[in-house]
């Protein structure tokens, strides 16, 4: 096996391991909240943070992640990233009721790391297969999210686990994935993830800081890195030369930093997608069995459909991403995916049997599922370097989960002042509807 493919099959293997364990810490939650409730005596108040902290914790972090990768190279945040993972699930499970509150930050913390940095380096290593790999990732990341779910309450309770040694599994999946890790810092000791010579791409995208000198017509940019000096000149400023000659993708407008993410619209379209499949998934995975029990249904018909509602997303999830890198106008295809999500949602409000929700249930996540995956993948479709869509990655997903954040509280207050789901699922079909325009928008917008 060459070299390159064997950097490339390492890089693989990161992003896997990085996805088994990406969701499920979180989402795993849900399903034995009532056992940690009733073991630590927690309020109503506390419990429900539990499912809100890691959404505000992971936008108020994600620009963070972007600098810190800037700095110490995106391997070396992949390894903090999922260091942080280990210790946050560790100190939730025996650190008592702050342990638990603590601990919930940290992991959400270490989640960031993964949310952010694995757009980018799929961007970086897999410049002609973003569909491809973003598919791999995240329907790795379902799967693994539903078997979370599934099998919480069997292996805590039937095999009598605990909460508390049922969480510990994840903390060793973590533990596999920073192996991963620091494998491929060993390969790279400088933590950049340089993609080898000979493999896909040869660009490494610029980091630091840049010297410009525009005079003349000549255009310079000089950038010093250890004992390296990488000098790009080209003789007309608007047709310039590669940042190595040897790759065709690389340009002096690469390097150039451009205007403020805040101020292009492509990024607030992307963030805005992003958003409202969130706010939906993040509602229905808090009430959805809430929703169903209080139409009459017992609780283990509720947990069968949430079961079906984590998992329905897995076909869209691997298939979206991939039709998407062979679709002209992936802005229509991203509207009739969004669309299937809004009818699922619109169906909820009409189901008066298990078969109806479950369908329903099936619906929604198809559409929300596969916004979600063709969210990711336009970070590396609608950018130039693996660079810009961390920059990207992290301003979509900052303002996407403090959106989201507000989508099961807003739920909550909303049926103490109705009594009744109604307003939510309201609430849901809106987002729904405007997550259409915004897929449409970030769909059809030319690459930044």
């Amino acid at each position: 096996m060459s070299r390159a493919k064997g950097k490339t099959g390492l890089i693989m293997a990161l992003i896997i391991t990085t996805a088994i364990c990406l969701r499920a810490p979180i989402t795993s939650v849900g399903a034995i909240l009532y056992c940690i409730v009733e073991d630590l005596n927690l309020s109503n108040t506390i419990a429900g943070s539990i499912g809100t902290i890691p959404l505000i914790v992971m936008s108020v972090f994600s620009p963070v992640v972007t600098r810190l990768s800037d700095s110490k190279g995106m391997g070396n945040g992949m390894f903090y990233g999922i260091f942080l993972m280990i210790v946050g699930i560790l100190l939730r499970s025996f650190g008592g009721v702050s342990g638990l509150l603590v601990g919930t930050v940290i992991i959400a913390m270490g989640i960031t790391f993964g949310n952010v940095l694995v757009p980018a380096i799929i961007k970086t290593f897999y410049p002609d297969n973003v569909g491809g790999m973003t598919g791999l990732y995240t329907t790795t990341m379902s799967i693994c999210s539903g078997i979370g779910t599934g099998l919480s309450v069997p292996l805590a309770v039937g095999l009598g686990l605990g909460w508390r040694w049922m969480f510990c599994i994840w903390a060793v999946a973590a533990f596999i994935c920073l192996c991963v890790a620091a494998v491929c810092i060993k390969k790279n000791p400088e933590g950049k993830l340089v993609p080898p010579q000979g493999g896909e791409i040869k660009l490494v995208p610029p980091q630091g800081k840049f010297c410009e000198q525009i005079s003349g017509g000549k255009l310079e940019i000089a950038k010093v890195q250890e004992d390296k000096e990488l000098v790009i000149k080209s003789n007309e400023a608007r047709n310039p030369m590669p940042i190595d000659s040897k790759s065709p993708k690389g340009s002096v407008d690469e390097a150039i930093s451009r205007k403020p993410i805040y101020k292009n619209s492509m990024a607030w379209a992307l963030a805005l997608m992003f958003a409202g499949q969130s706010l939906v998934f993040f509602t229905l995975t808090a009430w959805l069995p809430t929703i169903i029990s209080d139409r009459g249904f017992t609780a283990e018909e509720a947990g069968m459909v949430a079961m079906v509602f984590m998992v329905a997303g897995i076909p869209a999830n691997f298939g979206v991403p991939i039709i998407a890198n062979k679709f002209k106008h992936i802005g229509r295809l991203a509207a009739v995916i969004a669309g299937v999500g809004t009818l699922g949602v619109a169906l909820l409000f009409f189901a008066n049997n298990i078969a109806t929700f479950i369908f329903a249930a099936i619906l929604i996540q198809l559409g929300v599922g596969g916004v979600f995956s063709l969210n990711l993948a336009l970070y590396g479709l609608k950018t130039k370097n693996g660079a810009q869509a961390a920059q990207v990655s992290a301003f979509s997903q900052s303002v996407g989960y403090i959106l989201a954040a507000i989508g099961p509280m807003t739920a909550g207050v909303l049926y103490d002042m109705t009594s009744s789901w109604t307003s939510t699922l309201v609430l849901c079909l809106g987002i729904m509807m405007v997550d259409i325009v915004a897929s449409y928008i970030a769909g059809e917008g030319k690459v930044m």
